[in-house]
């Protein structure tokens, strides 16, 4: 009681200091708290769209009619941009990309925000495939953004890493390619900055400090190096950062060069469990009633439940996690446990021998998240967040109902197992070639896909999962079993992904590394065009 009570006096006094420093926060902390919030749900979604339609109205009409509008007042056009953008993003949010990038294009006839012109980018590419015309608009809004900070160039020095590399687990987990990148070029460590204003969302704290060592993390706006305006200007940009050559690279090609940079010169992980927290882990797997002394494979399966924004559009990601039980068998009748993860929205197990459904757990949390993928023997994973996690620790992941195509996984210690394309009128599938182009190797929306492309996004067959494990076990107990003609079916690919990543990059080396699974290939020999 006492305790709570000094935490009241010092919250107030505290409160106190800060008024008197600032008297206008008397003012703008009911604004922020009440007011704002209550103006930007009710009355702004109202006026915007009504604002918006008159202006675009007028400025069609004009266009029509060939009157220049090169000289409307920018509080115009800024109305204009945002009712189109406003259009897009409720369009790609219901999966009609289409739709959704014809008022992207009108959006941005109008637009100088770089928030727009990076959505309009992720609506050509996600969800019309279209990843070259993409990545200039990516480009483009990096330029409106870091045009914003005039005199900026002293900081140069400095990579800024802001809330957007914090806000899914599998963000945070992509910081380790930013370091390695870093490291590689003989970068200060200090001079990689993360910076986290006060109250901003980190989904796994836990995962986050364990960068530490090899970043700055800075909460308080009075300990960066530059105006706070400036970090946030200068943030590097999650989809193509500007790190070299200023923006060539869509971030899966940048790590994948990263990561072979990294594996060439023989460098180790960077991140290790903390023997306090294995030990933790352990008691709290001993808890959940697994005996001693077991190893275990890590399980996450993205479903539907995953996220609410986009949520149609990237259905394609999804699996069901009935096609994995002979995958689980096989694990358990050699004497591992499996420990699925995910949150607790996901589809509960049947209850299984050896199966432990820890997203529907007791001993659920976030630094227990990193643990078991950090700890597992190998990792079973979908194009989610939680198999980066892995990565980052040097734990071989089995990456199944891989998507999209054109995103191969970067390290050469991974298994994977791509979705497959399939034509509609003769049910050919397509192959690997096929679909690293446009529009299918970056494409995520299936309705686009199956409507204008008259093709189907087929899962995995559940015998293909359970024989990749199968292969990532025999590797790890030293049994491999390849012949030349499944050497020869990944050299194949080999090829073809450098010949992809030539095209898009002029730079063969911009792929990944993780290999196609063996039986995979023996079935499916045509994919490679064998």
């Amino acid at each position: 009681m006492q305790r709570a009570a000094e935490s009241i006096i010092n919250f107030i006094g505290s409160q106190a200091r800060k008024t008197i420093r600032r008297p206008s926060r008397i003012i703008l902390i009911p604004y922020y708290r009440w007011v704002g919030p209550a103006y930007y749900r009710l009355v702004l979604p109202v006026l915007r769209p009504l604002l918006g339609a008159g202006i675009s109205i007028i400025l069609w009409c004009g266009r029509s009619f060939g009157v220049s509008f090169s000289g409307t007042p920018k509080i115009i056009q800024s109305a204009a941009a945002d009712y189109y953008f406003f259009r897009g993003t409720r369009m790609l949010d219901r999966n009609e990309p289409e739709r959704a990038w014809l008022a992207f294009s009108e959006c941005l006839q109008y637009s100088n925000s770089h928030y727009q012109f990076m959505v309009a980018a992720v609506c050509l590419y996600a969800g019309l495939g279209r990843m070259r015309e993409a990545i200039e608009l990516f480009r483009q809004s990096n330029r409106i953004r870091l045009g914003a900070t005039i005199g900026a160039g002293q900081y140069d020095r400095y990579c800024m890493l802001d809330h957007f590399w914090t806000a899914h687990i599998g963000h945070a987990a992509q910081i380790d390619y930013v370091l390695k990148l870093r490291m590689l070029e003989g970068r200060d460590p200090n001079d990689t900055i993360l910076y986290l204003a006060p109250g901003t969302k980190v989904t796994n704290r836990f995962l986050v400090d364990q960068w530490r060592p090899y970043l700055r993390l800075i909460t308080d706006p009075r300990e960066l190096p530059c105006p706070e305006i400036y970090a946030q200007n200068l943030a590097l940009d999650f989809y193509v950062p500007g790190m070299t050559e200023v923006g060539r690279y869509y971030l899966w090609e940048l790590a994948a060069q990263t990561y072979r940079r990294w594996a060439a010169e023989g460098r180790k992980p960077l991140l290790r469990i903390p023997a306090e927290v294995r030990d933790r882990g352990l008691k709290a797997l001993a808890s959940a009633g697994l005996p001693p002394d077991i190893w275990f494979v890590g399980l996450h399966v993205r479903e539907p439940q995953f996220q609410t924004h986009h949520r149609d559009l990237h259905d394609v990601l999804n699996a069901e996690i009935e096609n994995y039980l002979p995958a689980l068998e096989e694990i358990t009748q050699r004497g591992g446990w499996v420990i699925r993860m995910g949150d607790p929205s996901m589809t509960p197990m049947p209850p299984l021998p050896n199966v432990l459904d820890y997203c529907h757990s007791a001993i659920r949390s976030d630094w227990m998240d990193v643990f078991l993928a950090a700890t597992s023997r190998f990792f079973i994973g979908t194009s989610s967040g939680v198999c980066y996690v892995a990565q980052d620790y040097g734990v071989p992941c089995v990456l199944t109902n891989w998507w999209p195509p054109a995103q191969r996984p970067w390290h050469a210690g991974d298994i994977f197992l791509p979705k497959l394309l399939r034509r509609v009128r003769d049910s050919r599938a397509l192959t690997l070639e096929e679909s690293l182009n446009e529009p299918f190797g970056y494409c995520n929306s299936e309705s686009y896909l199956r409507k204008k492309q008259g093709v189907v996004v087929e899962d995995n067959d559940p015998q293909d999962i359970r024989a990749a494990v199968i292969e990532m076990i025999e590797r790890l107990d030293g049994q491999s079993n390849f012949d030349a003609s499944d050497l020869a079916m990944r050299a194949q690919a080999d090829i073809i992904y450098a010949t992809m990543a030539t095209r898009l990059y002029d730079s063969p080396g911009a792929f990944g590394a993780g290999v196609l699974a063996r039986d995979f290939l023996r079935r499916n020999p045509r994919f490679v065009g064998i």
